[in-house]
């Protein structure tokens, strides 16, 4: 008789495949885009600055299937540490925000992702080790 696996387990390393694939791919597509833009100067210019968001899309996707494989409490830990995310990243970014005009230099972006991403991967860490 074959045992049955945990399906988050097999959820988790069929993420672990899909992410690395997406994650290559990007890191691909976005060196390439490097060096269409050092040769290149066309009507494509804006189609092959967002060419590195097509595999962002996989990794989204390969996120959304890992969190619909688990069961409800690996669901639960997700869901608790995106919103507990969500809001550091919000209060950090509205006091930043009074700060920046004369004080403080405006950041792309890219440092509110970054930082919801650590704040994510904290936040999740610190609630598995609290609902051991």
């Amino acid at each position: 008789m074959k045992a049955t696996q945990n399906p988050t387990t097999v959820a988790m390393r069929r993420y672990i495949i899909e992410f690395t694939l997406a994650m290559g791919a990007y890191f691909v597509v976005l060196f390439g885009t490097r060096y269409a833009f050092a040769t290149y100067h066309g009507p494509w210019y804006i189609a092959i600055a967002l060419a590195p968001a097509v595999p962002i899309y996989f990794v989204f996707v390969a996120g959304y299937r890992l969190f619909r494989g688990t069961d409800e409490f690996a669901q639960r830990l997700i869901v608790e540490s995106l919103a507990i995310a969500g809001v550091v990243v919000a209060l950090v970014a509205a006091t930043y925000g009074f700060l920046e005009s004369d004080i403080l230099p405006r950041p792309s972006a890219w440092w509110v992702w970054m930082l919801f991403m650590t704040t994510w991967g904290g936040t999740s860490i610190f609630l598995r080790i609290r609902y051991r």
